[in-house]
Protein backbone atom coordinates (compact mmCIF):
# COMPACT_ATOMS: atom_id res chain seq x y z
CA UNK A 1 0.00 0.00 0.00
CA UNK A 2 1.34 3.41 -0.95
CA UNK A 3 1.62 5.99 1.76
CA UNK A 4 1.29 9.75 1.32
CA UNK A 5 5.02 10.45 2.00
CA UNK A 6 5.99 7.95 -0.69
CA UNK A 7 3.68 9.54 -3.24
CA UNK A 8 4.95 13.00 -2.29
CA UNK A 9 8.56 11.85 -2.56
CA UNK A 10 8.08 10.36 -6.02
CA UNK A 11 6.11 13.41 -7.19
CA UNK A 12 8.83 15.82 -6.10
CA UNK A 13 11.59 13.73 -7.65
CA UNK A 14 9.78 13.47 -11.01
CA UNK A 15 8.46 17.07 -11.07
CA UNK A 16 11.44 18.70 -12.90
CA UNK A 17 11.43 16.16 -15.75
CA UNK A 18 8.52 17.76 -17.71
CA UNK A 19 10.40 21.07 -17.50
CA UNK A 20 13.37 19.43 -19.22
CA UNK A 21 11.08 17.90 -21.83
CA UNK A 22 9.58 21.31 -22.61
CA UNK A 23 13.01 22.95 -22.91
CA UNK A 24 14.22 20.14 -25.18
CA UNK A 25 11.07 20.51 -27.29
CA UNK A 26 11.70 24.23 -27.74
CA UNK A 27 15.41 23.65 -28.37
CA UNK A 28 14.72 21.32 -31.31
CA UNK A 29 13.67 24.28 -33.45
CA UNK A 30 17.20 25.70 -33.26
CA UNK A 31 19.26 22.64 -34.18
CA UNK A 32 21.80 23.15 -36.94
CA UNK A 33 21.19 19.68 -38.41
CA UNK A 34 17.60 18.55 -37.67
CA UNK A 35 18.13 15.13 -39.26
CA UNK A 36 20.93 14.23 -36.81
CA UNK A 37 19.55 12.87 -33.51
CA UNK A 38 21.32 14.41 -30.54
CA UNK A 39 21.64 12.07 -27.58
CA UNK A 40 23.59 12.46 -24.36
CA UNK A 41 26.12 15.21 -23.88
CA UNK A 42 26.43 15.82 -27.59
CA UNK A 43 22.95 17.35 -27.55
CA UNK A 44 24.08 19.89 -24.95
CA UNK A 45 26.98 21.34 -26.92
CA UNK A 46 26.56 24.97 -28.05
CA UNK A 47 27.90 24.26 -31.55
CA UNK A 48 24.89 22.02 -32.26
CA UNK A 49 22.44 24.96 -32.10
CA UNK A 50 21.99 28.33 -33.81
CA UNK A 51 22.61 31.60 -32.01
CA UNK A 52 18.90 32.00 -31.32
CA UNK A 53 18.83 28.67 -29.47
CA UNK A 54 21.64 29.51 -27.07
CA UNK A 55 19.20 30.92 -24.49
CA UNK A 56 17.23 27.66 -24.47
CA UNK A 57 20.47 25.72 -24.21
CA UNK A 58 21.51 27.76 -21.16
CA UNK A 59 18.10 27.10 -19.60
CA UNK A 60 18.59 23.39 -20.19
CA UNK A 61 22.02 23.47 -18.54
CA UNK A 62 20.60 25.43 -15.59
CA UNK A 63 17.83 22.89 -14.99
CA UNK A 64 20.32 20.03 -15.28
CA UNK A 65 22.73 21.68 -12.84
CA UNK A 66 19.94 22.28 -10.32
CA UNK A 67 18.42 18.82 -10.75
CA UNK A 68 20.95 16.90 -8.65
CA UNK A 69 20.81 19.28 -5.66
CA UNK A 70 17.00 19.18 -5.91
CA UNK A 71 16.99 15.39 -5.75
CA UNK A 72 19.44 15.39 -2.83
CA UNK A 73 17.33 17.93 -0.95
CA UNK A 74 14.13 15.95 -1.50
CA UNK A 75 15.88 12.74 -0.43
CA UNK A 76 17.27 14.36 2.72
CA UNK A 77 13.95 15.90 3.75
CA UNK A 78 11.51 13.19 2.77
CA UNK A 79 13.77 10.15 2.62
CA UNK A 80 14.08 9.85 6.40
CA UNK A 81 10.47 8.85 6.77
CA UNK A 82 10.74 6.05 4.23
Amino acid sequence: MLRIPTILFVSLVVAPIPILWYIDYRLQDFRRDPSDPLWGFRGLRPDQYTDEGQDWLRRSWLVLVLLIPWWVLVALILGKGQ
